[in-house]
C-alpha cells in the first residue's frame, strides 16, 4: 500500500455490485489515499457475506481530492478498468478492436431481430428489458443493409440465412393501395397484427437503399420493382416549388400531411432518387433529384454550410450531415461541380465541431450538438463516404477526415455496451454490442448500431494493424 500513500485529503467511495444490484456502499475521508480507500472498501462489504459470492461481485471505486482530478475505476476480472463517466475508457484504438465491435454489433442485430417476423424494433430499453411492440420498417431496412455490408467484408452463413426473410418482411410492408401505392407502412403492431397507416418519405428512401443492394446482389426483379414503386411514390411527394411533403398519415379517417422543411427527409429523398437513377437511368428520377439538389445547394450556401431546419434545434449537426450525404449521392451521377464543392465545404464545417481535447475523455471524438450515438454514428458513416470520395479523387485536404473518423470511432466504441461496463445491469447479455443512447438514457437505438458498424466498415480497409489512436494517461 506504500505506493498509494499520496496525501490528499481524499474522499473515497466504494460500491459493491452483484448481478447488477448494489449489495453494499462505503465512503471514507482520510489524508492518505490508501487509508481512505481501505476504510471505504471495508464499509462497502456487509458484515455477513453469506451468499454474497464476493469472487463474482464487482467493486466500483471513485476517489476525489481538491488537489487532483477525480478517478473512477470498475473491477473487471481482477483488474481495475478506468471509467470515463459511467463507461469504461477506451485509450487505445486498433484494427482488432474495431473488428471485435463489428462482430459484437452483428450479434446484437441478429439477437434482437424478431424470431418470426424478421423485423426490427426501434429501441431496446435496457433497464426495463423492453423492446416495445412495434416493428419498424426503416430500422428493419437499415439493419439488413448493415448486415449485407458486413457480409461483403466476410461472407457469413448466418446473415445469408436471414437475408431473404428480412427482405420478405420489407416487401410485405409496402402499400399496394392507390392512396399511397409504393410507400411503406411505418410500423407493424405485434399486438393487433396491423400495419400503421403512416407513410414517411424517409422510410421509403432508406428502404430503397436496401432494396437496390439486394437487387445488385441477386438480380431478383421483385427488389428493383419495389424500389421503383417506392421511388414513384417519392416523386408524388415533391411539391411544384421543390419542397417535400415529409409524410402522410391516417388520423381518424382523415389524411394529415407534414410539410415542415427537414434536411433529413429532403436529403433522404434526394439520396434515394439519385441511387435509383444510377440503377435504372430513368430520367424522371434525375430530374427530381436535380431540383432537390439545387435547392439544397442554395440553402447550404445561404446558411454558410451549417444547416438548420424546422425539426432540430439550431446547433444539431445532423441536418448538415444529411446535406453532405445527399449531395454526395447526387454528385456520383455526373460529378456535378456545385454539388461536390458544397458537400466538401459542409463536411469541413462539420469537422470543426468535433471535440478534439484528449483530456476530456468523455467527449473526445464526438460532435458538438449531439450526445446521441445515433447522431454521431451517422456522422461517422457520412464522413467515411466523404473520405473515400476524397481519396478516390485525390482532393486537397481529404486526409483530414481520417483522423476525425478515428477519433469518433474511439468515442462510439467507448459508448457501446460491453461486458466491462454493464456492471449495473441485471441482464447484460442482451445489451452487449448495442450503442448506448446517450449519457442520460440507458437504451439502444437500432439505427445507432447500424450507423456505427457502417462507419467502422467504411474506414476498415484503410487501416493497418498498428495502434491507430492512443490517448495517454496523465
Amino acid at each position: 500500500m506504500k505506493t498509494l500513500n499520496h496525501h490528499g485529503p481524499w474522499t473515497a467511495a466504494v460500491t459493491l455490485y452483484r448481478q447488477g444490484e448494489i449489495r453494499g456502499k462505503g465512503q471514507a475521508v482520510d489524508p492518505l489515499f490508501s487509508s481512505a480507500l481501505e476504510k471505504a472498501a471495508k464499509a462497502a462489504v456487509p458484515a455477513s457475506t453469506e451468499g454474497l459470492d464476493l469472487q463474482n461481485s464487482r467493486f466500483l471505486i471513485s476517489v476525489t481530492s481538491p488537489k487532483h482530478r477525480p478517478i473512477a475505476l470498475i473491477e473487471w476480472h481482477g483488474k481495475a478498468e478506468e471509467l470515463a463517466g459511467n463507461v469504461t475508457a477506451v485509450r487505445v484504438l486498433d484494427k482488432a478492436l474495431i473488428f471485435r465491435q463489428i462482430e459484437a454489433g452483428k450479434q446484437y442485430l441478429l439477437r434482437v431481430m424478431h424470431p418470426e417476423k424478421y423485423g426490427f424494433y426501434k429501441k431496446y430499453d435496457v433497464l426495463r428489458d423492453d423492446f416495445g411492440n412495434r416493428l419498424r420498417t426503416i430500422y428493419s431496412a437499415s439493419s439488413l443493409l448493415t448486415l449485407l455490408k458486413i457480409s461483403d467484408v466476410a461472407p457469413d452463413k448466418e446473415i445469408a440465412g436471414v437475408t431473404p426473410r428480412i427482405a420478405e418482411f420489407l416487401l410485405s410492408m409496402q402499400c399496394q393501395d392507390q392512396e399511397a401505392r409504393g410507400a411503406f407502412y411505418y410500423s407493424y403492431d405485434l399486438g393487433s397484427q396491423t400495419k400503421q397507416k403512416k407513410f414517411v418519405v424517409g422510410t421509403a428512401a432508406k428502404t430503397i437503399f436496401t432494396l437496390l443492394e439486394l437487387y445488385r446482389r441477386d438480380q431478383d426483379p421483385r427488389y428493383l420493382n419495389a424500389a421503383r414503386s417506392a421511388g414513384d411514390w417519392l416523386l408524388s411527394m415533391i411539391n411544384p416549388d421543390g419542397s417535400v411533403t415529409n409524410q402522410i398519415k391516417d388520423h381518424n379517417g382523415r389524411w394529415v400531411t407534414d410539410k415542415r422543411y427537414s434536411c433529413l427527409y429532403t436529403g433522404q429523398v434526394l439520396s434515394a432518387l439519385s441511387r435509383l437513377y444510377r440503377a435504372t437511368l430513368d430520367p424522371r428520377y434525375y430530374t427530381a433529384a436535380e431540383i432537390l439538389a439545387r435547392l439544397t445547394i442554395k440553402k447550404a450556401c445561404a446558411q454558410k454550410y451549417f444547416m438548420r431546419d424546422d425539426y432540430r434545434y439550431p446547433e444539431d449537426p445532423v441536418p448538415t450531415s444529411w446535406v453532405v450525404m445527399s449531395l454526395l449521392d447526387f454528385y456520383k451521377i455526373k460529378r456535378d461541380t456545385a454539388a461536390g464543392h458544397t458537400l466538401f465545404k459542409s463536411a469541413r464545417v462539420l469537422l470543426k465541431r468535433q471535440y478534439r481535447k484528449p483530456d476530456d475523455l468523455v467527449n473526445f471524438g464526438r460532435f458538438n450538438g449531439t450526445e446521441a450515438t445515433s447522431g454521431n454514428g451517422w456522422i461517422g458513416e457520412v464522413l467515411g463516404e466523404v473520405y473515400a470520395l476524397g481519396r478516390e479523387e485525390k482532393r486537397k485536404g481529404f486526409e483530414e477526415f481520417k483522423p476525425a473518423i478515428l477519433r469518433l470511432v474511439r468515442w462510439l466504441i467507448q459508448n457501446t455496451y460491453s461486458e466491462e461496463n454493464t456492471y449495473f445491469l441485471k441482464n447484460p447479455a442482451k445489451a452487449i454490442g448495442g450503442l448506448i443512447r446517450n449519457p442520460h438514457e440507458e437504451s439502444v437505438r437500432t439505427d445507432a448500431v447500424c450507423h456505427g458498424i457502417n462507419g467502422y466498415l467504411s474506414i476498415l480497409k484503410e487501416l493497418n494493424d498498428d495502434p491507430l489512436l492512443t490517448v495517454p494517461e496523465k
